[in-house]
């Protein structure tokens, strides 16, 4: 990869006249066909008058369901018969296969939700993020739809620590994005990206401190209520680095039903959330996060101290838990062994969390959101090494 190439400069997107944000809205069939969905699983959908008095994260959440299906897609459950031994008893786990996802990332909706939101003029002086890989190419995908119906450019810029994954650079340098290499760690890169779009005038589109990047991951929620009936959702396990994902999906469904059990999955090193939950307020750790799932963490390994996703988080995630790097890793190996799905590193620390509380699960129907599937051959051989296998072979070491 030339990096001189990748750090080509963004041209200036012509002159346009502004328009209201894209209306890219689902026909009121397709609304109707939403909202027959969960009644036939015997949900009670919200009402559209109702919907203002929700929380405003699962507000985004239903709102985002009118556009971005125009890029992402409704992933499918995968049934689990090898986890669900584990807790026996008439149970039943699901994994949510968002591997299977626009850009192989959760992060898609609500990327999508967040350009759909932008007016014209907004899309035309562009885009930038920091990101370790799946941020940028779930916003690239985007990107590529607004552009696409606006019918105008839409220049975006990444900036990337050169500690990033080569196997995502690879997939963003193919994808024709345009990102620079910066510092050591994601908080530079952070840094380097929000002055970026002070100077341009673009938008800096934050990785899940938005509350439309947190309403277009909720609904994840929404389809969950569509394609399980009323009785056989019990618990939800989801991997948490910002809590983008844990605050829109837990919003959804506390507003349709308080009783489904969410858990919040964290890798030990890396349990901000959960800590600044217990404390009420953000906290910060001492010393950048080590784990695998460095991709779900949030720029820099920190909570911004005023995170849109703590209220949430605090307020619907029923219960923490934490797993350590090799239950991680080994989780990894299992999705690969029991079902071909090569997930990534965030996807182990919510099936670790499972298998870490799987007697309490004995009767339960749950489900596993795997949130992305971009895992490389560099993350693969981290995750070998990590659960102590040999990577040529897969043998116990």
């Amino acid at each position: 990869m030339q990096i001189a190439a990748a750090r080509a400069t963004v041209r200036p997107p012509p002159a346009c006249r502004a328009r209201r944000p894209i209306a890219v809205r689902c026909s009121k069939e397709t609304e109707h066909l939403f909202r027959q969905r969960l009644q036939d699983k015997g949900w009670r959908a919200p009402k559209p008058a109702s919907i203002q008095l929700l929380h405003p994260v699962a507000q985004e959440a239903w709102a985002s369901i009118h556009s971005i299906y125009s890029v992402c897609l409704e992933t499918p459950l995968v049934p689990a018969p090898w986890l669900t031994e584990l807790a026996g008893g008439g149970a039943s786990v699901h994994l949510k296969a968002e591997d299977r996802q626009a850009a192989g990332t959760a992060k898609t909706r609500g990327t999508a939700h967040k350009l759909f939101s932008l007016t014209d003029e907004q899309l035309a002086r562009g885009v930038v993020a920091a990101s370790t890989g799946n941020h940028a190419l779930a916003l690239m995908a985007a990107v590529a739809a607004a552009a696409r119906q606006r019918g105008l450019p839409v220049p975006a810029r990444f900036f990337l620590p050169r500690s990033a994954d080569a196997g995502k650079l690879d997939k963003l340098w193919e994808a024709g994005a345009q990102f620079e290499l910066v510092g050591e760690d994601s908080a530079e890169a952070e840094a380097a990206a929000r002055e970026a779009a002070g100077t341009t005038g673009a938008t800096y589109v934050n990785s899940y401190n938005d509350p439309a990047m947190v309403g277009g991951q909720g609904s994840i929620g929404v389809e969950l209520l569509m394609q399980l009936p009323r009785g056989r959702l019990d618990a939800v396990f989801l991997p948490v680095g910002g809590g983008g994902l844990a605050a829109g999906v837990a919003a959804v469904l506390k507003s349709v039903d308080p009783s489904i059990h969410v858990v919040g999955c964290q890798p030990a090193t890396a349990d901000l959330m959960s800590r600044s939950v217990a404390a009420g307020q953000a906290v910060h750790a001492e010393q950048p996060a080590a784990t695998l799932a460095e991709g779900s963490l949030p720029p820099g390994g920190r909570l911004e101290a005023d995170a849109v996703t703590l209220e949430p988080c605090r307020r619907f995630v029923d219960e923490w838990v934490l797993v350590e790097e090799r239950d991680i890793a080994q989780a990894v190996l299992a999705m690969v062994s029991h079902t071909g799905m090569q997930v990534e590193a965030a996807t182990g620390v919510a099936v670790a969390a499972y298998q870490k509380l799987a007697r309490q699960m004995r009767g339960k129907h749950c489900v596993i959101v795997a949130v992305g599937g971009n895992m490389t051959a560099e993350g693969m051989e981290r995750v070998y090494r990590v659960a102590g296998r040999a990577a040529a072979a897969g043998a116990p070491a």
